[in-house]
């Protein structure tokens, strides 16, 4: 027997737990009030939508046809949209005045709340709503204890500061919502093939953000990358190769939010809104990071080889992460709690470009009660440790260095001139193709260096007017 959709229209619009709205991406959302009052939202026509017609005509028997499907999804779009109320949904996490709330997929719809340093675990907050969908998975039930200690059960091949480091991050992104002024690194797990980084990465991913899909391939334009991280929290890019440049532009643009906008189908002049923001892990054997931009905005842990007699199944090991949850995730979010408590009163020594981590680090430099700027000061040399080791594999800086010691540590010219001398010291035949090809070129790769020449102690300085000169120099003592 086939419902009428005319009925289960009906029943949705008399229902008290709902009502309708248009999210802040300019989507229509059904919002459903859960037994605990607590509010969650569904896109109409999306992920999880589905469930919620079904639910609205439990007490109808029969099923729908894929016509009326589509009829229901066409009437409530409207219907949402002339309603011309507005909410703002939240996905995973949400800021209500001094408190983070966490979705934790309760059957009853409680959240995680946590506040002057503590956490409650059956919190209320109607006035958050969270955008869910069907491939979202609930916390693991907490208990009244937490044992942080865990965490080095599961990232035991990772050097024991890459560790701690790892540590301050899942913090990080647990306790930062995606929002207009959040901005979250990007994390690179890379490491030999057989170190266990996808099975890192899967255990990041159940821990921060628990969900049916765990990793992803790496998407080829900006449109799939929206598609990738739509409704995650966290989101995971299994076995890079290469990032292109355009892919690296808008992995830069992620961390601090890029907007794309697309028309509806079927229209011409409405618009959606696809918003690119939110933390990113990807797994990697290979040196994927080249533009000193993206670098910039990176944390890298290393993954070290797993001895043979030490290496477990994947399955065994999330059998283990299973039991272990409950715990795990208590110390976790208490840590978290005593880090927010003290973030307001904190200030950034050692601020990096990822300024907002650095204020993060400080603010568990003062909860922990160790020196100001210890841990910045390990964030601040693995970011010092990766550009250079990029700089030192940068053909322009190589040739730069090489020239540099030509003309005891001093060089300045035009830029046709300067490129004339590059090309002298890198031999055609293996320069590569992000060599430049003209003094324009030349001047803007140099221009994008310029963090990276720092790392090696080169200053390089353009000056302004019709005869432009480039100098560059060592800034220290040192011989070339």
């Amino acid at each position: 027997m086939y419902i009428d959709p005319k009925d289960i229209i009906k029943s949705m619009l008399e229902a008290e737990e709902y009502s309708f709205a248009i999210n802040q991406h300019n989507r229509p959302v059904l919002i459903h009030t859960t037994p605990s009052g607590n509010k969650k939202a569904y896109q109409i026509g999306g992920d999880g939508w589905n469930s919620g017609v079904q639910n609205a005509c439990a007490s109808l028997t029969g099923i729908i046809r894929p016509a009326g499907q589509r009829e229901i999804d066409s009437y409530f779009e409207a219907y949402a949209s002339s309603k011309k109320n507005q909410v703002y949904t939240w996905t995973r996490t949400a800021q209500s005045g001094n408190s983070l709330i966490i979705e934790s997929g309760d059957a009853e719809g409680y959240v995680i709340r946590l506040k002057n340093g503590e956490v409650d675990i059956k919190a209320l907050d109607p006035e958050i709503i969270f955008l869910c969908t069907d491939i979202s998975l609930p916390y693991a039930e907490i208990t009244e204890q937490g044992d942080i200690s865990l965490f080095d059960k599961y990232f035991n091949n990772i050097h024991p500061v890459q560790r701690f480091l790892l540590l301050q991050l899942v913090c990080y992104f647990i306790c930062h919502p995606i929002k207009p002024d959040s901005n979250f690194p990007i994390l690179v797990l890379n490491g030999p093939e057989g170190s266990a980084k996808t099975t890192a990465a899967k255990i990041l991913k159940l821990i921060i953000d628990p969900n049916k899909v765990l990793t992803q391939s790496f998407p080829k334009n900006d449109e799939a990358m929206y598609m990738a991280m739509s409704g995650n929290l966290l989101t995971i890019f299994d076995n890079a190769r290469v990032i292109s440049l355009a892919m690296s532009d808008t992995m830069c643009g992620s961390t601090g939010g890029i907007t794309l906008k697309k028309r509806k189908l079927y229209t011409d002049i409405s618009e959606i809104i696809m918003l690119i923001h939110g933390p990113i892990i990807i797994t990697t054997v290979h040196d994927i990071l080249t533009q000193p931009d993206l670098i910039s905005r990176t944390i890298q842990i290393q993954t070290l080889p797993i001895q043979s007699s030490d290496r477990k199944t994947e399955s065994s090991i999330l059998k283990e992460l299973t039991a272990d949850m409950p715990s795990l995730l208590r110390g976790i979010l208490d840590r978290t709690a005593k880090i927010l408590e003290a973030l307001p009163n904190a200030k950034a020594s050692h601020p990096e470009r990822m300024a907002d981590f650095s204020l993060f680090l400080a603010a568990a430099e003062q909860a922990d009660d160790v020196g100001e700027g210890y841990y910045q000061s390990i964030f601040s040399d693995a970011m010092k440790q990766l550009m250079d080791a990029n700089a030192k594999e940068n053909e322009i800086i190589c040739a730069i260095r090489t020239l540099l010691t030509q003309h005891q540590g001093e060089y300045s010219d035009t830029p046709t001139n300067l490129l004339k001398k590059l090309n002298q010291i890198v031999d055609r035949d293996i320069r590569s193709k992000n060599w430049p090809r003209d003094p324009a070129s030349l001047s803007r790769k140099m221009n994008s260096l310029k963090g990276q020449f720092l790392s090696q102690s080169i200053k390089f300085e353009r000056s302004k007017g019709s005869n432009r000169i480039i100098t560059i120099s060592k800034t220290n003592s040192e011989a070339m």
